[in-house]
C-alpha cells in the first residue's frame, strides 16, 4: 500500500516547485506520482491527486517546451491536460468541464501554442523528454 501523507507531501512540494517556476524538478515529482498511484487511480483516497498530477505535470512540461522551442514536448502537456480532464469525469458535461484547470490549460495551451508556432516557426525542434 502506498502512504498517502507522503504522497500529499511529495505532491505539495511539486506544486511548490511549479509556483517557483522549477519546472524540471516539478516534472519530475509529477511524473513519480504518476507512476506510483497507477494501480490505485480508481481509489478515492488517490484519484484526484492522480488527475492532478496529469494537470501538473501537462504545466511543467509546456513552460519547459517553451524555453526550449521543443513542440513535441509542448504537445505531450497538452495529452497531459486532456488526459486529467477524462480522469475528471466531466469530458463530456461542458457546463462542469469548464471550471476544471485541466480544461481552461487546453484551452489556454491551444491558443499558446498556436503563438508559440508563429514566433519559432522552422526553429522548433522534435525532442523527445519523456
Amino acid at each position: 500500500m502506498i502512504d498517502k501523507q507522503q504522497i500529499d507531501r511529495q505532491f505539495d512540494v511539486g506544486l511548490n516547485l511549479l509556483e517557483r517556476r522549477k519546472y524540471p524538478e516539478a516534472l519530475e515529482i509529477f511524473d513519480e506520482i504518476i507512476t506510483k498511484l497507477e494501480d490505485f487511480q480508481d481509489n478515492e483516497d488517490y484519484k484526484i491527486t492522480y488527475e492532478s498530477s496529469f494537470n501538473n505535470r501537462g504545466m511543467a512540461r509546456c513552460k519547459i517546451a517553451i524555453s526550449q522551442k521543443d513542440i513535441n514536448l509542448y504537445e505531450k502537456g497538452l495529452d497531459d491536460f486532456k488526459k486529467s480532464l477524462e480522469l475528471s469525469g466531466y469530458a463530456e458535461d461542458e457546463l462542469a468541464r469548464t471550471s476544471l484547470f485541466s480544461w481552461q490549460n487546453i484551452q489556454y495551451s491551444t491558443k499558446e501554442m498556436q503563438v508559440f508556432e508563429r514566433a519559432v516557426g522552422d526553429g522548433l525542434q522534435a525532442q523527445d523528454q519523456s
